[in-house]
């Protein structure tokens, strides 16, 4: 029988270190603490191709993304013992934003790696609130309505996975509502608008969807590197 585990989320921002640097001490780190609490199903996720994303498709790129340092991803058993890992995280960053998430899987991602290993291809990594103006219900509804349109507005896209936050865990964190990663298969079906977007018409009724469920002014995205640990 398997244990029931919760997934937490972490966005470090304004680290002071490189991303090459930030990977290094998070493995030497903090997946260590976050073994000790029981964690598994552990992943690390930095915005190392910015820089050519911004020269090539700077339209990939949102908010405040040059403020991301790493994105650290775990399942414990229980939330309560993650005050090991949140006091691993804290010195690698400016401010450490934590949120417990229930995790939806509609695509799973193809690649299987070993500890410590780069995967395959870019994360399209992104994190929103709703408008002011929809209703929470709403909001739900119409996220999921554009999940499923999604998987034509993409077509060389790998997998996708939807976090819904459940609540903050660190008090710096905003109000945020939805937490998403769409892993493409190279750089090129990113940057390149020919590959990442699919029919024109699907194009349109995304434009005109989008904002039922999600809030430009404070959300922020970006492409990003993902290493895993099991």
């Amino acid at each position: 029988m398997e244990t029931d585990i919760e997934k937490l989320i972490y966005v470090l921002m304004d680290g002071a270190e490189d991303q090459g640097s930030s990977v290094e001490r998070i493995a030497e780190g903090v997946v260590s603490a976050a073994r000790s609490a029981g964690a598994e199903r552990l992943s690390v996720l930095v915005p190392d191709y910015t820089n050519e994303i911004r020269e090539r498709c700077a339209g990939r790129l949102g908010g405040a993304i040059d403020r991301l340092s790493s994105v650290f991803e775990c399942w414990v058993p229980a939330l309560d013992s993650r005050g090991a890992i949140e006091e691993a995280l804290s010195p690698l960053a400016g401010e450490v934003w934590g949120y417990l998430v229930t995790e939806s899987t509609l695509a799973e991602c193809p690649h299987a790696v070993g500890d410590g290993e780069r995967v395959p291809g870019i994360t399209q990594w992104g994190i929103n609130d709703k408008p002011k103006g929809v209703a929470l219900d709403d909001f739900y509804r119409e996220w999921a309505v554009h999940s499923k349109l999604s998987f034509d507005l993409h077509p060389t896209r790998q997998s996708y996975i939807r976090n819904a936050i459940v609540r903050r865990l660190t008090n710096s964190a905003p109000a945020y509502l939805g937490i998403v990663l769409e892993r493409f298969p190279r750089l090129e079906d990113f940057v390149d608008e020919s590959i990442y977007f699919g029919d024109p018409s699907v194009v349109r009724e995304m434009i005109q969807h989008v904002p039922a469920f999600y809030d430009f002014a404070t959300a922020m995205t970006g492409g990003l590197s993902e290493y895993r640990w099991s």
